[in-house]
């Protein structure tokens, strides 16, 4: 689990450069923007928003919710570099939190595309999907991971403190001179 926390927090973030939207208007794609578009923020021409013969250029600002799922991924990366179970724990916290992150911005744009009267249609391109997907596998595979090492740990624990009686087998508790099973005495 060392290894693959990084990676997939590494292609996240390589998602983060994808096509996040697709917005069209008329059935016509206008533009597409990444996730790291919205986070730095970009220049729009007016003739992609709609302002036909309009060659000036529309400035739109970067996005608080976009910066904030970038910063989760870059610090999921770097706390899945922690020994197993730290890594494990942050790995689950980062990839819940970008999951929320991502889904509070999904529902910031299709407010946004609705209180614009419906003009303009907002499809989620594959970045949002891949980034969706690898937080889940990410979450996912950590939780089992960290629940099944602790029930690994817990099986071993309990095989160690039991005893077993040497004439048939039967599993003690420690406490015991005759073994319940067959009654011969147990040594010590």
């Amino acid at each position: 689990m060392k290894k693959i926390n990084p990676v997939l927090f590494a292609l996240i973030f390589i998602c983060a450069f994808l096509p996040f939207v697709h917005l069209s208007c008329d059935n016509r794609e206008v533009m597409e923007i990444s996730l790291f578009q919205f986070s730095t923020g970009l220049e729009v021409p007016q003739s992609n928003l709609g302002y036909s013969g309009n060659s000036e250029m529309e400035n739109i600002n970067p996005e608080p919710l976009a910066i904030t799922i970038l910063v989760i991924i870059i610090l999921g990366f770097l706390f899945s570099f922690l020994p197993r179970r730290s890594g494990s724990i942050f790995s689950i916290i980062f990839s819940i939190l970008g999951l929320i992150f991502l889904f509070g911005f999904k529902t910031q744009i299709d407010n946004e595309a609705i209180s614009m009267g419906g003009i303009i249609k907002v499809d989620y391109g594959i970045g949002f999907w891949a980034i969706c997907l690898l937080l889940l596998v990410i979450s996912i595979l950590n939780f089992y991971l960290l629940f099944s090492k602790q029930k690994e740990e817990i099986s071993f624990t309990d095989k160690t403190s039991l005893k077993f009686c040497p004439y048939c087998g039967y599993g003690l508790t420690g406490d015991e001179i005759f073994c319940p099973n067959c009654g011969k005495k147990l040594k010590e």
